[in-house]
């Protein structure tokens, strides 16, 4: 697995604890800081956390989610 160095705007930004299981960072020089601070992140706490947010259930859940969506959007617009 890897340890997560990321920007607030990209997506997944949110599945990142900071200082726990990644760092979130604002400007060039937050990233070039948390580069640095990687060794001292627990590979447990970060393999804990990518356990609890990407189980295969979940995952199917996730996508069975958009397609109803996508299924119940495209329903209403035969209907216009």
């Amino acid at each position: 697995w890897n340890t997560c160095c990321d920007s607030r705007h990209t997506p997944g930004a949110e599945l990142i604890e900071h200082g726990i299981t990644g760092f979130t960072c604002v400007r060039h020089d937050d990233m070039a800081f948390a580069v640095e601070r990687v060794a001292d992140l627990d590979r447990r706490d970060c393999r804990d956390a990518f356990e609890a947010n990407f189980t295969l259930d979940r995952l199917v859940d996730e996508y069975l989610k958009v397609y109803k969506t996508v299924r119940d959007q495209h329903s209403l617009l035969k209907l216009r």
